[in-house]
């Protein structure tokens, strides 16, 4: 494997942002201060040399040796701005004018003429455009999706309506392409639970599984937020799934989807015993019978 000098790579890194950041009005302005405190320091210093019991030299060099501590900071804090923000402009794709030109001017040095050509107005302006252009689009979005899901639900009813054309002739495949015509314009739930009962009960498992997998994923979220009324699809789309995994002789798979769909059944029964005491039941016997 090629391995690359990254020692090598951070010198050259290191020598392009000094040379950017040296070139900088603000960055000159802190040195500039910095030697004029040196020279201070080195008078205050000469000095205390020569009166070593005058106290107010002492004093004024520790105020020097502060404002020296205090701009050295200043100047690495410089630097570590000037590094990050070569850092962003390596990330992000300079796709603008406004940015190619900023780059440019930020790689001489030229800080504040780059931040001029960023024109704070502009870009708000724009932004506010895009946002306005973006809501128009997520509203005819809407009407699109909303379109497909009609679209999809008529040809669920020509399915549906297709599987009782027992004497036509491709009657079967017929119906299964409505199905499917059906999901590739919107895949709703009533739409793969339907497919896939189908499916099922038409002995076509293979096909059938990966619809009541994705079915039961989408259940089992919405169950999450309201249990009341979606743990009964939960426990529904378990149970004919072990159906279908009973028919393919996966035991084990079955017998766990009908504990599920068991357990789900009986918290729903302690609520509701009228209406899910025979799911109960039924399912019970689906487990006798495994």
């Amino acid at each position: 494997m090629e391995q690359k000098n990254v020692h090598g790579d951070n010198i050259a890194r290191d020598k392009i942002i000094n040379n950017i950041y040296i070139n900088t009005q603000d960055y000159q302005a802190l040195e500039k201060e910095l030697a004029a405190l040196g020279i201070r320091k080195k008078k205050t210093v000469a000095k205390i040399e020569k009166y070593p019991e005058d106290y107010d030299f002492k004093m004024e060099l520790g105020e020097i040796n502060a404002e020296i501590e205090g701009l050295q900071e200043k100047i690495e804090s410089f630097r570590e701005d000037v590094f990050r923000l070569y850092e962003t402009f390596t990330k992000i794709p300079i796709n603008t004018e406004r940015l190619r030109i900023a780059k440019e001017l930020f790689d001489k040095g030229q800080f504040i003429e780059a931040d001029v050509v960023l024109e704070a107005e502009e870009i708000s302006s724009e932004i506010k455009q895009l946002k306005t252009a973006k809501e128009e689009k997520t509203q005819e979005l809407a009407e699109v999706e909303e379109s497909l899901e009609t679209k999809a639900n008529e040809f669920l009813v020509k399915a549906q309506l297709w599987k009782t054309f027992y004497t036509k002739k491709g009657w079967f495949q017929r119906t299964i392409e409505y199905y499917e015509k059906a999901l590739s314009a919107a895949k709703k739930l009533e739409i793969l639970f339907e497919y896939a009962l189908f499916l099922q009960n038409h002995n076509q498992y293979i096909k059938a599984q990966p619809l009541y997998e994705e079915a039961l994923q989408i259940y089992r979220k919405l169950a999450e937020e309201n249990p009341r009324t979606y743990l009964p699809y939960v426990a529904t789309t378990l149970n004919n799934l072990a159906n279908l995994q009973k028919a393919k002789n996966e035991f084990g798979d079955a017998l766990e989807k009908y504990e599920e769909a068991l357990q789900i059944y009986r918290k729903l029964a302690e609520e509701n015993p009228r209406t899910y005491l025979p799911y109960v039941a039924t399912t019970l016997n689906n487990l006798a019978v495994l």
